[in-house]
């Protein structure tokens, strides 16, 4: 099994909140993938301990709706930096009931998964669009600079996929 890079994303966000910022991996081709690895490191952590920083990794297969596949412990602003984090998402292991069958993101009824928690199961490659690939995968931040709105928060993102190349 080889693991290969397919995303380094340095991000400094703040002061003030981030509602949402989409950050689209680029369009690979994770077919022969049979693990994903999600490494979050920072260097620069917001102020408070009202201060939050939400991190998801979704898939479509549709671009229409987005699968939450994993979503780190949600980190405080008191948080001491350096610190990281670390998510691994696996294809090849029995799948829980819950990884097995629920409803699709971008839907009034989706199902959301936990804090520090992924779905385990089949890992999407790329969208065919009319003009070639689109990224089948992105990145979703959420952050509140709560009280006195001075925290910032600043690292780097890398996404590992191990291929399954025997």
């Amino acid at each position: 099994m080889a693991a290969r890079r397919i995303c380094k994303y340095p991000f400094s966000f703040g002061p003030g909140n981030v509602a949402a910022q989409i950050v689209e991996l680029n369009p690979d081709d994770l077919s022969h993938a049979v693990g994903l690895s999600f490494v979050v490191e920072f260097t620069a952590i917001g102020t408070d301990a009202a201060d939050t920083f939400d991190l998801k990794f979704q898939d479509t297969a549709d671009r229409t709706r987005w699968n939450t596949r994993a979503r780190l412990a949600q980190i405080i602003g008191t948080t001491a930096a350096p610190y990281a984090q670390r998510l691994n998402l696996q294809e090849d292991i029995a799948i829980s009931t819950a990884e097995q069958a629920y409803v699709e993101g971008s839907t009034g009824d989706a199902s959301e998964i936990a804090k520090g928690a992924v779905r385990n199961g089949p890992i999407l490659g790329f969208v065919r669009g009319p003009v070639g690939r689109l990224a089948g995968w992105r990145m979703q931040f959420d952050i509140v600079d709560a009280g006195t709105q001075n925290g910032s928060w600043v690292g780097t993102v890398y996404v590992f996929a191990d291929d399954n190349l025997n």
